[in-house]
């Protein structure tokens, strides 16, 4: 089996209570190399993988390339079908084609979503109620980042390619704007687009000086040391011990929830971590077992009351105890 590091983790801590009789080797990697293995080891069809995780970004890639067992065949086989607690486009993203009848290659196993946090004590102080449209978020960091001490008004990666972008189509949808339009036209130069981008180039005047090198690292630090008034993307792995004293100066201070609006509600990016099993691999009886384990409902419910990550299933956002206990939950229910 192979996974990410804080998956690892998670599931060492959890594989004692399945009662399957299985044994587990555990590799963790950071997210670039684990994806360059499980590449280099599904191409060359060498089986050493039972079960592998897999960042929606590159399932497409996967799914076509054949690498992965049929699961809708190994549910069937079973007598069994797959459950319809999964929320839906989750189910589908590891389906092949991305389609309601599309080949089962994969099950959602953890979520992930781009959120919005900020500072309620600095925004009570100055007199900003919680944002809702992108303007008043403005207004209210130009504020506190030109009168607060040793505190910047706005946090975001700022690194080319990737962070900036993924920072950034929060407020491109909400302006608007779309990168394609229905007919498959580019449209990155609508005049929503364009909007959108002047207002991004205004709020970046109340960031720090050198955010243009920002990645994750300065992001998490800012707002665990509350030296930003706000962070336009935060995800659920970086902000799990906001309320942790030993870890963090903002208990109490910091409410995470979904971007602001403008023309449009709140678009934030989305993400899902896939679960399959390599058509190489020896053992598919047992990892399909596992796999059903580990994507069970009682397994999300342990997952997001341990991780914060947000649960791949439907029932797990109406828990009221996980909603007041993790705000990752309580502003994705």
């Amino acid at each position: 089996m192979v996974h990410t590091v804080n998956q690892c983790r998670w599931l060492q801590m959890h594989t004692q209570q399945c009662t399957l009789k299985l044994l587990l080797k555990y590799l963790s990697f950071q997210a670039e190399v684990f994806y360059e293995k499980t590449v280099i080891d599904l191409k060359s069809n060498t089986g050493t993988y039972d079960i592998i995780l897999i960042d929606d970004p590159n399932a497409t890639q996967y799914h076509k390339a054949g690498w992965l067992a049929d699961l809708g065949a190994m549910y069937k086989e079973a007598g069994e079908s797959v459950d319809e607690g999964f929320i839906k486009p989750a189910l589908k993203t590891g389906r092949y084609p991305y389609a309601d009848n599309g080949k089962l290659l994969c099950l959602p196993f953890a979520g992930n979503v781009e959120l919005f946090a900020y500072r309620t004590d600095l925004f009570e102080k100055y007199g900003y109620s919680e944002p809702v449209k992108w303007t008043e978020f403005l207004e209210a960091v130009k504020t506190i980042g030109e009168k607060e001490d040793g505190v910047d008004g706005v946090i975001f990666r700022g690194s080319k390619g990737n962070p900036i972008v993924t920072g950034f189509l929060p407020i491109f949808w909400s302006f608007g704007a779309k990168i394609l339009d229905d007919a498959g036209n580019v449209t990155v130069n609508s005049p929503e687009a364009l909007n959108s981008l002047k207002y991004f180039l205004e709020l970046a005047k109340y960031a720090p000086d050198g955010v243009a090198m920002y990645q994750s690292a300065q992001v998490k630090d800012a707002v665990y040391t509350g030296t930003a008034a706000a962070a336009t993307e935060v995800w659920p792995g970086w902000i799990n011990q906001l309320e942790n004293p030993e870890v963090s100066k903002v208990v109490g201070k910091v409410k995470v929830i979904k971007h602001p609006g403008e023309v449009k509600p709140s678009s934030p990016m989305i993400g899902i971590w896939l679960a399959a099993i390599p058509e190489a691999s020896k053992n598919k009886k047992a990892a399909f077992d596992f796999l059903k384990f580990a994507t069970s409902y009682d397994m999300q419910v342990k997952m997001a009351e341990t991780t914060g990550n947000p649960p791949t299933r439907d029932k797990v956002y109406a828990i009221e105890s996980l909603q007041k206990k993790i705000p990752m939950v309580s502003c994705t229910a």
